[in-house]
């Protein structure tokens, strides 16, 4: 009975064995034929060759340095999917391209990919968000600029554009809250000084609209309110602090007594 059990023991791991060496060639040749693939443009046969190779190389020993070079390259076979639809025309299809090959390269450390994926969400969504603005369909377009935004913050064509449809809307918490945000980063970093400088312009301006616009039907506290939000991120606004004192005198002044 002993030599029975060693010799099924024996035949079983030949078996697996045999098993794995056939996952490992199946797997190989995966990745061979997405490669190829690659090779050709034809990203779109590449992709479920490789997310094959991923799946599977996880689970075959021997594959590692496959699945590894097949999460190199996925990223990117996504990311060229995005462009040929973008080319097309096809500008919703190209956004959810682009946001996965960007969120792939994310995770499987594709840096230049998920940068490059980052900045053409932007143009895409500053493609698809135009005409709405200029129709002044302002709430279509802060829908649309928002996916970019959401997708890449430091974008700031998508920001501003995503502020202006805000204050469009007359949501002006919004609205400020991005200008604010595009202010913010020149702070933090040199290369975004420019778009703060233009975020800062725009925040002030649109906000003494607001204060004159307030000021105008009476409403002096809103128009306090805005001069006050413009002050809090600028407080050497010359335009605003010269509104303000004259808010201010204009109150006092209705507050004497007749003589």
């Amino acid at each position: 009975m002993k030599m029975l059990k060693i010799a099924l023991v024996a035949t079983a791991l030949v078996v697996a064995c045999n098993v794995s060496a056939q996952d490992l060639t199946a797997v190989n040749a995966k990745f061979s034929e997405a490669a190829e693939a690659l090779k050709a443009k034809n990203f779109i046969a590449a992709i479920p060759l490789f997310e094959a190779v991923i799946d599977e190389g996880l689970e075959t020993d021997g594959a590692e340095e496959l699945v590894v070079e097949a999460k190199k390259h996925l990223p990117t076979a996504v990311f060229q999917v995005g462009g040929q639809q973008f080319r097309g025309g096809k500008l919703d299809e190209a956004l959810a391209s682009f946001s996965r090959a960007a969120e792939l390269a994310e995770l499987y450390g594709n840096v230049s990919v998920m940068n490059n994926a980052r900045t053409w969400i932007g143009r895409t969504v500053l493609r698809q968000g135009a005409d709405a603005f200029n129709a002044k369909d302002y709430a279509t377009a802060a829908a649309i600029f928002a996916k970019g935004y959401a997708g890449n913050p430091n974008d700031t064509a998508v920001a501003m554009n995503l502020a202006m449809s805000y204050i469009g809307m007359g949501d002006y918490t919004k609205g400020n809250e991005v200008y604010r945000a595009v202010m913010a980063l020149g702070e933090q970093d040199s290369r975004f000084a420019e778009a703060a400088a233009q975020a800062a312009a725009k925040f002030s301006e649109d906000n003494l609209i607001r204060a004159n616009e307030a000021a105008q039907a009476q409403d002096l506290v809103s128009a306090l309110a805005a001069l006050d939000e413009i002050l809090s991120a600028i407080p050497a606004d010359e335009k605003a602090t010269a509104m303000k004192t004259q808010i201010v005198e204009f109150q006092k002044a209705a507050a004497q007594p007749a003589n």
